[in-house]
């Protein structure tokens, strides 16, 4: 484990226009790479089926010049904070999930981020820098997910493998799945910024599932470890029922079946009973 994946809205870190607040957001990373982790750092402009920009720009258009020359004060002044030690930075999270609802706004997203990778490869020669997309929209929408990733210099995706019911798929599929994803880097590593597998029998699944989905991604993982950037598994311990009521109203999705992934994600129950899953971690990631 050399990876530390942490994440930070635009907004929170710029709650008012051009008061940019990073005390917290730098401590944080410092933290990691004091501790001996390489820090891999999601900006989320974007997140899933959010737009997550100061207040004052949710109306502006991606490409318009003020948003350009407000992202890139704000990426400037990250990457001045920024460890020695960073890694990769991705752009915005599970993107393709709000441009499917918003297609109007794609083409002044893809410039978003070509301006946006431009400012930070500037101030931070050699960081790579990506965008987050999820592998569960590449069947589908394979010409977005590309033009996303069009000139980033890897890629990212999250890896949640459920129907649109949210049932679990098989375990069996995991090895598949991952070599879809390295085919279509291309060349580039492949970052699994989140692989996670609820344990709810509502969404067809158990613990004993949920730990065979953990065997399997190390599998996949040793057979594609050189096209591998890395691979977060998400999440440790569940979400407490606070923490999901509030991320339903976050998502705008309120149903049993995303209360149930949301609730049983982790590797640990919510008062830290691991389950089997946890197990089988420890287990494994000493040994890959």
């Amino acid at each position: 484990c050399n990876l530390l994946a942490s994440s930070a809205k635009w907004s929170d870190l710029e709650p008012s226009p051009g008061v940019i607040k990073l005390d917290k957001f730098k401590s944080d990373i410092a933290g990691g790479a004091q501790a001996g982790f390489t820090p891999v750092l999601t900006l989320q402009t974007i997140d899933t089926n959010n737009r997550t920009v100061p207040s004052d720009l949710v109306a502006e258009a991606w490409d318009s010049p003020n948003m350009l020359s407000r992202q890139k004060a704000f990426l400037e002044a990250v990457a001045k904070v920024l460890p020695s030690q960073i890694g990769a930075v991705m752009l915005g999270n599970e993107v393709d999930a709000y441009l499917a609802i918003h297609p109007g706004d794609v083409n002044g997203y893809l410039r978003f981020l070509e301006e946006g990778r431009k400012v930070l490869k500037a101030s931070r020669p050699g960081t790579q820098v990506g965008v987050t997309t999820m592998f569960s929209a590449l069947a589908n929408s394979r010409t977005l997910i590309s033009a996303l990733h069009k000139g980033m210099d890897l890629i990212s995706m999250t890896y949640y493998p459920m129907g649109n019911d949210l049932a679990v798929q098989p375990v069996a599929g995991v090895s598949k799945d991952f070599d879809q994803m390295v085919e279509f880097c291309t060349g580039r590593q492949l970052f699994v910024q989140e692989a996670g597998y609820p344990a709810s029998p509502l969404l067809s699944s158990s613990e004993g599932k949920q730990a065979a989905f953990v065997t399997a991604v190390f599998d996949a993982m040793r057979r594609h470890r050189n096209q591998l950037y890395g691979v977060c598994f998400f999440l440790l311990v569940d979400f407490n029922d606070k923490l999901v009521d509030t991320l339903l109203s976050y998502y705008g999705v309120n149903s049993d079946r995303f209360r149930a992934f949301l609730s049983t994600v982790g590797f640990k129950k919510q008062d830290g009973t691991p389950k089997a899953a946890w197990a089988e971690f420890k287990m494994l990631a000493p040994s890959s």
